[in-house]
């Protein structure tokens, strides 16, 4: 019998002479022969045969105990059935990998939202149709009301450190009126998919109708305050009260926070009688 030394199955396999070691010392490919004296470690040809059997599994992410039982396997038939449980999971993390890549694309698509130009001084009216939301309502401080929100979401949602997801507040209207910009309530708003898992207990429907929208930047000091002077005088051109007022984030901000000032978008519900401008 033809007797192969470490060096060369590592020279015709590619594979170093540490992983052949670490081979032998987990059982799962030890040498044919180790010379007692000198402790060398002899391989027979048709270990060149397992050790391709190995890489092609390890070339397939197939984990090292999966690939022992392929090689103690030794029948066709009870290999692919091994081969078809490990797709299973390559499956499985192809998605996970994929929805990965899809929510940092989301997120670049926000930075981009962020980054873009805004008119603060153009009042619009748009039609939006009822949102349904997970509300934190602020009942006890406004520095709290975010905290709440992190313990419904433990408690609401099937993945609570879900990426994808918008921020929004209802600000108390008389107060915004005078720049000052206090948070009666914080909601998170969801695509159709995620919505549709949330429990009805848990959310709330902010209505549909028609809003005059305009965005402001939210400057943190010791209170939040925003300017929106243009909407205010649009309002009173209009003859509309700030009776229902909604502040929906541009963009999902990571860091803005700290950095005391965040971008929204101020919309006032509209009465059904509106005339539009």
């Amino acid at each position: 019998m033809k007797k192969f030394t470490i060096g060369d199955i590592s020279k015709s396999t590619g594979a170093s002479k540490e992983t052949l070691r670490f081979y032998d010392k987990i059982g799962l490919l030890k040498p044919a022969l180790v010379d007692p004296e000198n402790h060398y470690r002899y391989y027979t040809l048709n270990q060149f045969w397992q050790m391709d059997v190995i890489q092609v599994c390890r070339g397939l992410d197939i984990p090292l105990p999966t690939v022992a039982r392929i090689l103690d396997a030794q029948d066709d038939d009870a290999v692919l059935d091994l081969l078809r449980e490990h797709q299973k999971d390559a499956i499985a993390k192809s998605e996970y990998f994929k929805r990965i890549a899809e929510e940092i694309d989301w997120y670049s698509a926000q930075r981009e939202r962020m980054s873009a130009e805004y008119d603060s001084e153009r009042v619009t009216v748009q039609e939006f149709p009822a949102r349904q939301v997970l509300m934190a309502k602020n009942e006890k401080a406004e520095e709290l009301y975010h905290l709440t929100m992190q313990e419904l979401c433990r408690t609401a949602l099937e993945r609570p450190n879900l990426f994808c997801r918008h921020f929004g507040f209802l600000p108390n209207p008389q107060l915004l009126q005078s720049g000052r910009f206090h948070k009666t309530c914080e909601y998170l708003y969801f695509d159709q998919a995620v919505t549709k898992t949330i429990r009805p207990e848990y959310l709330t429907t902010l209505p549909a109708g028609r809003y005059a929208c305009c965005v402001a930047q939210v400057t943190w000091g010791q209170e939040q305050t925003l300017d929106i002077g243009p909407l205010l005088h649009w309002c009173e051109e209009q003859n509309i009260a700030m009776e229902y007022v909604i502040a929906d984030e541009i963009g999902w901000h990571l860091f803005d926070y700290i950095n005391n000032q965040y971008l929204c978008e101020i919309k006032v519900l509209l009465p059904e009688e509106t005339p539009l401008p």
